[in-house]
């Protein structure tokens, strides 16, 4: 595209309205909304230094995530793919999610994105870790009640 502009404008007997639509399209293309690899979700940060970081449902509406897992893999700076989803950095509704990183995965894997109210990123620094594996995410969700951890009430009449 360049070639073509530099030849438009650079060539004798060019066209003006030529090189001012080359000149245009190529200033339109700069203009563009940055790619996907480009896009990051944004927190919200709450005051007092407390080191949490809150990723609202819009933040990730660009990815079109259908679950709780595309969410979290999503957060920049978090280790959370991988093996370290087993390493208890992640908790729903507080509630710390145990077990291997293939169960962790399919717990997060079930619950749609439709009821995740924000993501939580919590520093607990711990020294011996580097930064992002000792952050903990805490998915909120709408009900309140961690996937797979339903219980029926029973009701006396």
């Amino acid at each position: 595209m360049r070639i073509a502009a530099v030849s438009a404008i650079g060539s004798k007997g060019a066209h003006p309205a030529r090189a001012l639509l080359v000149v245009l399209l190529l200033l339109g293309a700069c203009g563009q909304e940055p790619g996907a690899a480009e896009r990051q979700p944004q927190p919200l940060e709450i005051s007092g230094g407390s080191g949490t970081l809150i990723y609202m449902p819009e933040e990730f509406a660009y990815f079109q995530p259908e679950t709780a897992l595309d969410m979290v893999e999503l957060v920049p700076d978090f280790s959370g793919r991988g093996a370290r989803l087993g390493r208890g950095n992640i908790l729903i509704n507080g509630q710390r999610l145990e077990g291997s990183p293939a169960s962790v995965r399919a717990r997060l894997d079930a619950l749609p994105s439709a009821l995740v109210v924000r993501i939580e990123i919590l520093d607990h620094g711990a020294d011996d870790l580097p930064a992002a594996e000792a952050r903990v995410a805490n998915v909120v969700t709408e009900s309140g009640n961690p996937v797979g951890n339903h219980s029926p009430r029973v009701h006396a009449h």
